[in-house]
């Protein structure tokens, strides 16, 4: 083979490569790690806040993270511009502190949410991680979900932290920390059309 089709090639092949793992990296949530404070994110309910250095509980992996207490309260951040068959990878971070455990039925919940693009119909949701009073206090837990494509109809994506209590008497009581949010999209799409335009290139070389 000549080398400067040699060459040719290993940059195109280089090309789509190049394209995934900027892809795999980027997250579309802004301040995810709320070191930013609430930069980018929404929040309802009294019971809300951010937690930091300054705080009365020092429950963050680095300097800060978002809290959630009783059943009124959540954090929102909508990505726009979501398109029908686009994947995404959503994952993060939830505690919930002995002083102030979940109790009953109350969980802490991560969701990705599909919405249209008026933000008025909810066409999917999807629970991405469930952390109830079972799992160990005053430790980490990780979770993380991978494929979700949005629907027909999409316009936009929300990704939902909130606590909730499903029982048939509610307890008023529980705190919940979120930290690390990351959504990703994932890269498959990128790699088939790197891999159908060097396919394209290398017949017209030919």
């Amino acid at each position: 083979m000549p080398k400067r089709k040699f060459l040719f090639l290993a940059f195109c092949a280089l090309v789509p490569a190049i394209a995934l793992s900027s892809v795999a990296s980027a997250t579309l949530v802004t301040n995810g790690d709320f070191e930013d404070g609430e930069t980018g994110w929404f929040k309802w309910g009294s019971n809300a806040w951010v937690v930091s250095d300054s705080g009365p509980v020092d429950y963050f992996k680095d300097t800060a993270s978002a809290a959630l207490y009783w059943s009124d309260s959540g954090w929102v951040q909508v990505i726009s511009g979501v398109s029908e068959g686009e994947s995404f990878d959503l994952s993060g971070e939830m505690i919930h502190p002995s002083g102030t455990p979940l109790a009953g039925t109350r969980s802490a919940y991560l969701k990705l949410e599909f919405w249209d693009a008026g933000d008025t119909t909810l066409i999917a949701e999807h629970e991405v991680g469930v952390m109830d009073r079972f799992d160990a206090d005053d430790t980490w837990h990780s979770y993380s979900g991978t494929g979700y494509v949005a629907p027909a109809g999409t316009g936009i994506a929300k990704v939902v932290l909130l606590t909730y209590d499903s029982g048939p008497n509610p307890t008023p009581s529980g705190t919940a920390y979120f930290d690390n949010i990351v959504l990703t999209p994932e890269p498959s799409t990128v790699a088939l059309l790197g891999l159908g335009s060097l396919a394209l290139l290398r017949r017209r070389r030919h």
